[in-house]
């Protein structure tokens, strides 16, 4: 049963991150295949995880005790993005587009306390929310702003 649980977990702070964060596409049409893809990515995730996260942690042991934990971001969105390349292979129409925004797409997915082993503190996933909230506010500002030209009136004299 926890099982799961942690799938749908999963699933739903995925479909989250597909909502919110620009640079991640769920391409299909019906609320029913989004449902089935997200669980597919879901389960994508979780053998990744399983597989490659303990030698990660392993390996990058300096890495987590030098950052306070805060490299778990990058490290589970690279996680993410591997999840992404090995949907694209497995033909789902799940995909992470550009840089920099499979970042934001950890936080919710970090909210649901999975990579802590499931104990997080209140106060951890409102900062890990806060965070995505941030990112997502810093990349639509970078898109707004443009530069232009003063352009010189009719010369007075």
């Amino acid at each position: 049963m926890r099982f799961v649980i942690r799938i749908v977990a999963s699933a739903i702070a995925l479909a989250v991150a597909a909502a919110v964060v620009p640079g991640i596409e769920l391409t299909t049409a019906s609320l029913g295949s989004k449902a089935l893809t997200l669980i597919a990515v879901a389960l994508i995730f979780g053998v990744v995880n399983a597989v490659l996260k303990p030698i990660v942690k392993t390996i990058g042991c300096a890495f987590y005790v030098l950052t306070l934990g805060l490299i778990a971001l990058v490290v589970n969105a690279l996680l993410l993005w591997l999840t992404s390349y090995l949907a694209g292979k497995l033909k789902l129409p799940f995909h992470i587009t550009g840089r920099g925004h499979h970042s934001g797409a950890v936080a919710p997915y970090s909210a649901t306390g999975r990579y802590s082993g499931g104990r997080r503190s209140a106060s951890t996933s409102l900062w890990v929310l806060i965070c995505l909230f941030l990112a997502r506010a810093s990349s639509q500002s970078a898109t707004r702003i443009t530069w232009e030209p003063a352009v010189a009136g009719p010369a007075s004299g």
